[in-house]
């Protein structure tokens, strides 16, 4: 069996043990199958906040893998150890070294995908390329993961006018209740991600996306500082308005502008 330990030293230390967990399930019921493991999302972009991130992987296996063992694993895991939530695909390391335009295997949680496009895109590939960080086997950069930085951009844009849009539209104050928390900081801070990405700024986290922002739309400080100080769960601190629904407001006036203003970018890419 692979050494787990040290690989999950680098780890924050509520999350070593469900990457243990989780790497010992499938050498138990996939026997030599996986042999690479890395780590992406908030760890590897030094973004994680205990009790909030979840883990995100990237398992690099010999072959694909039954369904029904990999649904073992993951039930397995969460019914040990509900938290942190663990999410992610698993590959070939063929598949790896091609362009993403594919579908397989994501897990989210107990929930097994068998044929979703979900973290096999662009801004995924460039994220484990630059930071994974490997628990098992080599590091990302002996992959030869390829990586086209204007796919990056299309990706991003193309996300910004489907999936973003429609968050915005059914989020209007006019016809919906006051955002929680959660969702302002999801809404903020993750659509500052894509615009600092087709900015040529490259795949960032969210709290970076948010600095970056302020940066750039610097009417927009109160929410975009609300947003960060939420991510960062930051214990007493009061809200900078004066009711839920002018922060709604605010968030929603931020977000359009966002919007508004990829799609006007034409900003040289970075690198």
């Amino acid at each position: 069996m692979p050494d787990i330990d040290a690989g999950t030293a680098l780890l924050p230390e509520d999350c070593q043990s469900a990457v243990s967990r989780l790497l010992r399930g499938l050498d138990f019921h996939l026997p030599g199958q996986c042999v690479g493991f890395l780590i992406v999302g908030s760890i590897a972009l030094g973004d994680y906040q205990p009790g909030r991130s979840d883990i995100d992987f990237v398992a690099v296996c010999n072959a694909i893998l039954e369904l029904d063992a990999i649904a073992a694993v993951h039930a397995e895991l969460v019914a040990e150890q509900p938290s942190p939530g663990v999410d992610g695909i698993y590959v070939t390391a063929k598949e790896l070294a091609q362009y993403p335009n594919g579908i397989g295997i994501y897990v989210q949680g107990a929930r097994v995908f068998s044929q979703s496009g979900s973290e096999r895109h662009a801004p995924s590939w460039m994220i484990l390329k630059d930071h994974g960080l490997a628990v098992r086997g080599p590091g990302p950069d002996r992959y030869g993961i390829p990586v086209d930085r204007r796919d990056v951009v299309d990706f991003s844009r193309q996300n910004l006018k489907t999936y973003w849009t429609n968050w915005v539209d059914k989020r209007d104050p006019g016809t919906s209740g006051p955002l929680s928390d959660e969702n302002v900081s999801w809404g903020v801070l993750g659509i500052s991600r894509l615009h600092a990405a087709i900015c040529g700024d490259g795949c960032v986290s969210k709290s970076a996306a948010g600095r970056i922002a302020l940066t750039r739309f610097p009417a927009h400080a109160a929410i975009l500082n609300e947003a960060l100080l939420l991510r960062a769960h930051c214990p007493g601190v009061r809200s900078a308005y004066a009711s839920p629904t002018l922060r709604h407001e605010e968030t929603m006036r931020y977000m359009r502008q966002v919007i508004e203003d990829a799609a006007l970018s034409r900003r040289p890419l970075a690198g």
